[in-house]
């Protein structure tokens, strides 16, 4: 039995902790909020079950590392390491492995070698691995195409565009695409560089590039915003009218001669009903999930389904679980491991 401590309970947090209640080969024996209305619950009340589950949501994981021998941390916090810095480090020190949907933790070494290498030699020194994965970076954005690359002699370019459903977020994880916010609001944020948007696109980028030997330059990136003309309400957040219910985003790595050697462009779309999908497919925000990659052979695949994203990086968060306790010591990144699937429960 893989004892498991679910850190952070939001939108995604709260997906994971399902996920894992019900895997016969993981035992939750801790769950963290910064709710403080939260406090005090049983898990299971916590997530809307019908049962209990004998978990009690507490706000301090320095306590629970010190009750008792924890195997994994699995952290569904935020998006930047420098905000789970805390947390990894003193998990690992306790000598637990950190598994995160942060996205900038799937593929930092671009950004901040220096931590990446504190954080590598830490987790060698615990025996422990630290991983950072989820769908996108984890899975769409990264490992498919380049599973794809195998199949060509050469290739001059990849492509990815993907349309998420945002539904199942909360407002905590909105606010970085000011979903949900005036379209005077986006502009003002966008204009002064104060719109995060999607964070896990330049960590795509130089995974692939990394894989592929190709020097990037420069990154880009644009964002566009939608205005909902219906109203939409979710299990955890209302976008009225005339509110901005999604981005478009678009990154582009741009190689040494200027050429566009990765595209990859996210649309990021609160979708809670069949009205709000309807007029968000007659503006170009249909489902799925298009990758192109021109070399020799070229290739296209169309990917449908798994629009739910948080939904579907609780599920491969969750998968990665038995891989992570089994894997050699230190700081790895999805393309360290084969696809997580699902083992028997």
């Amino acid at each position: 039995m893989i004892k498991v401590i679910i850190h952070g309970l939001g939108g995604i947090g709260q997906r994971i902790a399902r996920n894992a209640v019900e895997r016969k080969s993981l035992e939750i024996v801790g769950a963290i909020t910064a709710r403080k209305e939260d406090l005090g619950k049983d898990l299971g009340e916590l997530l809307g079950m019908d049962r209990s589950v004998g978990v009690e949501v507490t706000s301090s994981l320095t306590k629970l590392l010190e009750k008792q021998k924890v195997d994994v941390v699995m952290d569904a916090t935020f998006s930047w390491v420098e905000d789970i810095k805390a947390f990894l480090f003193e998990s690992v020190s306790a000598g637990c492995n950190f598994i995160s949907v942060c996205e900038e933790l799937a593929y930092p070494w671009g950004n901040n070698p220096r931590l990446c290498h504190e954080i590598d030699e830490e987790a060698k020194a615990q025996s422990v691995t630290v991983l950072g994965t989820g769908i996108n970076p984890g899975f769409f954005g990264d490992l498919i195409p380049l599973a794809f690359t195998a199949a060509c002699k050469t290739v001059d370019q990849v492509t990815f565009t993907r349309t998420t459903d945002a539904a199942g977020l909360g407002p905590s994880a909105l606010d970085p695409f000011a979903i949900g916010k005036t379209l005077k609001e986006f502009e003002t944020r966008l204009k002064a560089g104060q719109l995060k948007g999607f964070t896990g696109h330049r960590e795509c980028i130089m995974e692939i590039a990394d894989t592929l030997c190709w020097q990037i330059s420069d990154i880009q990136r644009t964002i566009e915003p939608q205005v909902t003309e219906c109203d939409r309400r979710g299990p955890f957040f209302r976008i009225a009218p005339g509110m901005v219910c999604g981005v478009k985003q678009e990154t582009k790595g741009i190689g040494e001669n200027g050429e566009v050697l990765i595209a990859l462009t996210l649309r990021v779309v609160f979708q809670p009903d069949e009205a709000s999908s309807a007029e968000d497919a007659a503006k170009g925000y249909g489902p799925g999930n298009f990758i192109t990659i021109k070399g020799d052979p070229g290739l296209e695949v169309q990917v449908q389904g798994l629009t739910d994203a948080a939904g579907v990086t609780a599920i491969h968060a969750v998968n990665a679980i038995p891989y992570v306790v089994n894997a050699r010591p230190g700081f790895l990144s999805p393309r360290d491991f084969p696809p997580f699937v699902p083992r028997k429960q």
